[in-house]
């Protein structure tokens, strides 16, 4: 059982969770779409070029699978969301 003041800090970051998503979604809403829209609105938004994710491959790598020459990998959707600390399933 809960103590009181547990309780209110509780309902307390419940509220605050759900006003920080609300804000989220109204001013920085998550772009549907396939997995290269969302990389590449994610790399817009982070002002980021193809030489800044060597964690998913070189350049080039990184240039073919924004052409759609390649698909992500598992390894590299694993670095993309890290990178962007965002869940993995935006990519899929």
């Amino acid at each position: 059982m809960r103590s009181e003041a547990a309780s209110v800090i509780y309902d307390l970051l419940e509220t605050i969770s759900t006003l920080v998503h609300a804000y989220e979604e109204q001013h920085d809403p998550m772009p549907d779409g396939d997995p290269v829209d969302v990389l590449q609105s994610l790399m817009h938004d982070h002002q980021l070029t193809r030489q800044d994710l060597p964690a998913i491959g070189t350049p080039g790598v990184v240039s073919a699978v924004l052409r759609r020459k390649r698909s992500l990998n598992v390894r590299m959707i694993t670095a993309l969301a890290a990178r962007f600390g965002v869940s993995p399933a935006v990519f899929f």
